[in-house]
């Protein structure tokens, strides 16, 4: 077998033409792999990176979600708290609803205020002292019943310089009670009532 005959001719200008043609196609199918894949491989990585950081993102959210939940009904909590300190240590002096408060009281307990001051206040650091003189007359078991109600208001109010004194005219009240019924107004009480507010 003669080998001479099947030698490459490579100045034949068809095999350079052949061979240019395939080095071209795989120099032009590995740069397709190579940047085509690569481009592929590194948006793949991107996108992985992207997804993880998206995961921990949404798991911090729904992290923050539950403590949020826990916040709101906590805030709500805190919240009924300082309605129910407001009722007893209001922003301001809030006389029409103490007068209102006072007559109701007073009609429950079946006394009959004679007198409602205002006196001046204190101020204090934090807060002020709403000082009033108040009068009533009615019964000894009367009386007493008005202070029960009045120390279940909400409001903080206190009482002080109390005077308790037999009304005049007591036996013409007895006769009449004894005829008449009603109420017996046997004392007349004088004392200063206290309030308090907050300084904002």
């Amino acid at each position: 077998m003669n080998m001479g005959k099947n030698k490459i001719n490579f100045n034949n200008p068809r095999i350079k033409n052949a061979l240019l043609i395939m080095l071209v196609g795989i120099a032009g199918n590995w740069a397709y792999f190579h940047y085509g894949i690569g481009a592929l491989v590194n948006e793949r990585n991107e996108l992985r990176n992207t997804l993880t950081k998206n995961r921990s993102e949404l798991a911090e959210i729904l992290s923050m979600k539950r403590e949020l939940g826990v916040l709101r009904r906590e805030t709500a909590l805190f919240e009924r708290r300082l309605d129910s300190l407001r009722e007893k240590f209001p922003d301001d002096e809030e006389l029409p609803g103490l007068i209102r408060e006072i007559t109701r009281v007073a009609r429950s307990s079946r006394v009959i205020p004679t007198k409602f001051n205002p006196l001046p206040d204190n101020e204090r650091e934090f807060y002020t002292e709403n000082n009033y003189a108040m009068a009533l007359t009615g019964g000894y078991h009367e009386l007493a019943v008005f202070f029960s109600q009045l120390a279940n208001l909400p409001l903080i109010t206190n009482v002080s310089d109390m005077k308790i004194t037999a009304t005049g005219g007591l036996e013409a009240k007895l006769r009449r009670y004894k005829h008449h019924g009603g109420p017996l107004q046997t004392i007349d009480a004088t004392f200063r009532m206290t309030t308090f507010s907050s300084k904002r």
